[in-house]
């Protein structure tokens, strides 16, 4: 074993302490939860007489949680991976300990492998910065969406919204990098309070947002993505100290159930109405349906 084995005794009994240290020596042992540094992990092996374990370091309940602390009972009874009884011999408290050291660190690295994994895959499928879902996860969302809606009448429906911010450059140019990652942290944050738990939100692109919503007929699309839209005004501070009001403009297209639409062709009509907005003034929104 490579590296010294790290335990924790756990008891109220300085006899049973001193035995168990005279045992376990040269490995690396601690008396209690105060006795391990700061900014230590948790112990790889805890030794004790009375269960259940309380007595742990703050990072110990969560690592007992999930297996990567081992439990060594001595005369105690109640959950524990390994249980001694009282006249145990001093080769079986090491030998327990020094399997149960090896069990603990597979466990451990193998919890590091899949938490690694499911780190790379929020890489792949969330935007960083926003923590909202990106692009690859926006179209492979709306290509199912709109696959099911073709199956279902024509009076359910989806509508698509692009929304993109008004002169974003120039936030960047006048505030700052800064200024821009805190307006599009916002605006991502806004847009995830504003929709309901069906509903999509994604970041798409640079300073481009978009959203799924689900079940709304379109005759009230436009107001709904209005109100969205509009609430997403922020205040951004340039780099001079001066703030200046950040808009928002958005398209969108509602598409009809029972009608094979593509992810391209609802996004080219959203994005359709999203050039309209801009061109006719921005801070604005518009949109129509997909047949129009």
């Amino acid at each position: 074993m490579a590296k010294p084995p790290d335990i924790l005794l756990l008891t109220a009994d300085p006899h049973q302490r001193r035995g168990w240290e005279e045992t376990l020596q040269p490995w690396a042992v601690c008396h209690g939860p105060d006795a391990i540094a700061a900014g230590q992990g948790p112990p790889e092996v805890i030794v004790t007489d009375h269960l259940p374990v309380t007595e742990v370091p703050p990072t110990g309940p969560a690592a007992l949680l999930r297996g990567e602390i081992g439990i060594v009972a001595v005369g105690a009874q109640g959950p524990a991976d390994v249980s001694l009884p009282a006249d145990y011999s001093t080769r079986e408290l090491r030998l327990a300990c020094q399997l149960l050291v090896q069990i603990i660190r597979l466990r451990r690295r193998r919890g590091q492998d899949h938490r690694a994994r499911r780190a790379l895959r929020e890489l792949a499928f969330r935007d960083p910065l926003t923590n909202l879902p990106n692009r690859r996860t926006w179209d492979a969302c709306l290509t199912a969406r709109l696959d099911e809606l073709a199956a279902h009448p024509p009076d359910t429906s989806l509508c698509v919204v692009l929304l993109d911010i008004d002169y974003f450059k120039q936030v960047n140019d006048r505030g700052g990098h800064a200024a821009g990652d805190a307006v599009l942290r916002a605006v991502a944050a806004r847009l995830s309070q504003s929709v309901r738990a069906g509903d999509a939100v994604a970041r798409v692109g640079g300073d481009e947002f978009a959203l799924l919503l689900e079940a709304l007929p379109p005759a009230a699309a436009g107001g709904v993505v209005e109100r969205i839209r509009s609430g997403l005004a922020q205040q951004c501070v340039e780099a001079n100290g001066t703030p200046r009001r950040v808009t928002v403009s958005a398209g969108y297209v509602t598409v009809p159930g029972g009608r094979p639409a593509t992810a391209d062709q609802a996004l080219t009509a959203a994005d359709r109405f999203l050039q309209q907005a801009k061109t006719t003034g921005r801070d604005r929104s518009t949109g129509g349906a997909m047949n129009a």
